[in-house]
This record gives structure tokens, sequence and C-alpha cells, in this order.
């Protein structure tokens, strides 16, 4: 874990030079609002500036997953995703767990 790493080296800013850092939206945070905040929140809980990934963990909530609606869908999600990119904040983005449907029509974007 990150977290146990940082505490033992002390200085955090560090980090990037020797982690590949790298978090995952849950499904319960697709929507473009929703999504920004949870990178917020990634960098403040991982005490870093930046992220090498964020990563899409599944493109739509279902019963078990999620226990409340998100507040939008994949698509917002990509867009708050693009736009960390385009900041820097994120250096790279992706999506798990997709079919091929999915995949065409994000590649199509």
């Amino acid at each position: 874990r990150y977290e146990d790493w940082s505490d033992n080296h002390g200085n955090n800013n560090l980090a990037n030079e020797y982690v590949y850092v790298q978090t995952k939206i849950h499904p319960q945070e697709l929507g473009y609002h929703s999504t920004q905040k949870a990178i917020q929140l990634s960098l403040e809980r991982l005490q870093v500036s930046s992220l090498d990934s964020v990563l899409l963990h599944k493109p739509r909530c279902w019963t078990g997953i999620c226990d409340r609606e998100p507040e939008g869908t994949w698509h917002d999600s990509w867009v708050a995703l693009e736009e960390a990119v385009d900041s820097g904040i994120v250096r790279s983005i992706g999506i798990c767990d997709v079919d091929n449907q999915l995949l065409d029509e994000l590649l199509q974007k």
C-alpha cells in the first residue's frame, strides 16, 4: 500500500520517482463532478500532487456493487478524466471491465 510506503519514507514529494501511483474510480462515483471529487480525494489521501494513472473501475453500477445511484455515466467521468490529463494532474487514464462495443464507442470519441 502506498500509505505504508509514504509513512516509512517521510518525503511524499519523491513518491512519483519511486512508485507508480494508480487509483480507480468506483462505479458509484461515475459522473463528471463525482469523478473530479474522487480524483481530488485520491490526491489528498495519497499525499501526492499528481497520479500516474486513473482507471474507471467499472462502466456502470449494479446491485451489490453500489449502495446508491451514481450522479452520471462513464461518459461523464471520461470527460473529467480527459480534463485531469490536460491539466497535468493525471498522466494516463483507462477503463476496466468493458466489452468490445463499449471499447469501440470510447475509441470513436
